[in-house]
């Protein structure tokens, strides 16, 4: 099977949030075959810090469903700060029928599992090629 190269990724960052280690890693190993730059947070407390560590960070694949504090209120404490508000976010999980409940709470698109490269780059392409100023909240 051939795996397509999307080089409008090159040298982007994201950050992988999802508290199980498989899914850590197979989202890495996808990403960085596209030279993606990958950072992993595994809850919502840690993607959050690290996303104000590095608020140049360019976009973020959550999880939607993690212990402590899950991805919908990781979401909305990333569009109530300022830093990191700008940050497109996609959202990921298993479950079908909570797009709307996704997008309201704050992310920019939705992705039922599992992820592979047909789903995923096009997606990251789409919301990448609109840059920043798109996220970033109204004045």
């Amino acid at each position: 099977m051939l795996f397509k190269i999307y080089k409008e990724l090159f040298n982007k960052t994201a950050l992988i949030v999802d508290d199980h280690e498989v899914n850590l890693i197979t989202y890495s190993y996808l990403l960085e075959k596209q030279k993606i730059r990958t950072i992993q947070a595994s809850s919502g407390k840690e993607a959050i810090a690290i996303l104000q560590q590095n608020p140049d960070i360019d976009i973020v694949v959550m999880d939607m469903y993690m212990p402590d504090l899950d991805g919908f209120d990781t979401m909305q404490a990333i569009r109530s700060n300022d830093l990191i508000s700008h940050i497109p976010i996609i959202a990921v999980t298993a479950k079908k029928g909570i797009r709307e409940k996704c997008l309201a709470s704050g992310a920019n698109e939705y992705i039922v599992k599992p992820l592979d490269n047909n789903n995923l780059m096009p997606i990251m392409i789409d919301l990448l090629s609109k840059g920043t100023n798109y996220y970033a909240k109204a004045a």
